[in-house]
């Protein structure tokens, strides 16, 4: 019964989004069980939303808890909308407003958020109830402030978990790792002996949206008589060489002048430095890690010297040729992501956040997830951008049964609602539809990686662009790891001295 609610409700949102001519939605309070008893939305349209076929999760089984009209408080960091706004400029949606939003709007994701929360209300009889800290939270929690749950840059969250101010979310009751909106992959990638201090969660859609990918331009890849990448990707083919043969085919000097700019034709349009930089999102997704699990040493240096050189050697060729490959250095992308919105590119690195600069380009463009090292690869992977908004569990938080029942329930109707809303979003709402991009979507959505040196401020990321830079893995990670091995060990002692 209550899948068939939640699919009506969705339905609705869509259809009340996507109309032309439908009224304005009525003001409501933030998500009070008390002021209303079922979701709400606008007007129904004519417009039919997007076919999403998403594989829907069973509802999770949690104890009848009754909580007596109490706040469920999240602390949700003011820095996460600073952090967004400065490096993403396409981006739709700021951190916060996946934690709770104080009315509908008419827009799908807005309304879709508040309208999960007051459903999470009326189970457990409790009201979300984002809190803005005003101070640093780890000074707000070390006071005893009564939080349920934190909400804050996944960077912020590394540098601070000295203070003792987040619990072990493996402790937490009634969380289900196991389910894919608590990112298994995560605790694979962080975890040391049995403790994992934060964590991401579809409660909030920041690691997807701030997820590297590739656009391409469809007009172009027909022109050029290319295929289809999105039958390379589904038979398991779409590689790096198959993606650099690509790029290599497409770029001229369209006006003639002899100098490569922003008004001539590119294969590709990269982005350098070592956070953002494609080699770091190439490496990932080609199957490379940072670290492992080890039970002696918690974890342990995973790189591999010989896999590294070998991608460096495919693709710097490419990417150092000026007329082939622009490559973008700072953190303003307004012009490079205007080079190809206008048609300047085949291909494009951004990430899925700034599809809202493209959907208005006068070309088609598709999403495609970042290339295998080769088709003997299992799967597709992505890197996060590790300053994302993650979850951690307050050491001030008055009752752990609350916390984690809530939460879990929180992050699965945020499965079954939220993350099909941002798809309409996104791709409803381009010149063309294509069904094809949910599908890519959901590859990147499920293959999303987070290495513990990358998250920590361990400087593997660092050791990694300079080998990118001067095109040598040994002269500047091999040659480095003895300091590398060091600062690893250093993040892994502080999280095994905690109590």
């Amino acid at each position: 019964m209550r899948k068939t609610i939640l699919a009506a409700l969705f339905a609705a949102l869509v259809l009340s989004a996507l109309s032309c001519g439908s009224e304005e939605p009525s003001p409501a309070d933030g998500g009070s069980s008390e002021t209303a008893e079922a979701p709400v939305s606008g007007t129904e349209a004519e417009t039919e939303p997007v076919s999403l076929n998403l594989n829907s999760l069973p509802e999770p089984e949690l104890p009848e808890l009754d909580y007596g009209g109490e706040p469920y408080r999240i602390c949700a960091e003011p820095y996460l909308v600073f952090a967004q706004e400065t490096r993403s400029s396409g981006n739709l949606f700021p951190s916060n407003l996946f934690v709770g939003t104080d009315s509908l709007t008419g827009e799908i994701v807005n309304d879709t958020v508040y309208n999960r929360n007051l459903l999470v209300n009326e189970k457990f009889n409790t009201k979300i109830t984002p809190v803005s800290p005003g101070m640093d939270p780890v000074a707000l929690i070390s006071a005893g402030e009564p939080l349920d749950l934190l909400m804050n840059d996944g960077e912020v969250l590394g540098r601070t978990i000295t203070s003792g101010a987040y619990l072990n979310m493996l402790d937490t009751p009634y969380l289900n790792f196991d389910a894919e909106y608590w990112y298994p992959q995560f605790i694979e990638g962080n975890i040391v002996d049995d403790r994992v201090l934060f964590m991401p969660s579809e409660i909030c859609l920041d690691p997807l949206i701030q997820t590297g990918v590739l656009y391409f331009n469809k007009r172009l890849s027909a022109e050029n008589d290319l295929g289809s990448p999105y039958e390379l990707v589904e038979s398991g083919d779409w590689t790096i060489d198959r993606f650099l043969s690509m790029v290599k085919q497409v770029h001229r000097d369209l006006n003639g002048d002899g100098i490569m700019d922003f008004e001539d034709l590119y294969g590709v349009l990269i982005k350098t430095e070592f956070r953002f930089g494609a080699f770091l999102q190439l490496y990932f997704g080609c199957g490379g890690k940072f670290t492992r699990i080890d039970p002696e040493e918690g974890r342990v240096i995973a790189t591999d010297g010989e896999f590294c050189q070998a991608l460096l050697d495919k693709i710097r060729d490419i990417f150092t040729d000026k007329t082939v490959t622009y490559e973008h250095v700072g953190y303003d992308f307004s012009e490079y992501r205007a080079a190809f919105a206008g048609g300047h590119a085949l291909f494009c690195q951004d990430e899925i956040g700034a599809m809202d600069v493209y959907r208005e380009m006068e070309d088609d463009f598709g999403v495609l997830p970042i290339p295998k090292y080769d088709s003997a690869q299992e799967g597709y992977f992505h890197r996060v951008w590790t300053g994302v908004a993650m979850f951690a569990v307050p050491a001030s938080a008055p009752d752990l049964d609350k916390t984690g029942a809530v939460a879990e329930y929180m992050a699965w109707l945020s499965h079954e609602t939220v993350v099909p809303a941002y798809y309409e979003i996104t791709v409803q709402q381009k010149r063309t539809r294509d069904p094809k991009d949910i599908d890519m979507l959901e590859i990147i959505r499920r293959s999303l990686v987070f290495d513990f040196a990358d998250i920590y401020d361990t400087h593997f990321t660092n050791y990694f662009w300079w080998a990118y830079e001067d095109g040598s893995y040994a002269r500047k990670v091999a040659a480095s790891e003895k300091y590398l091995k060091r600062r690893l060990g250093q993040f892994i002692k502080r999280i095994r001295d905690l109590p």
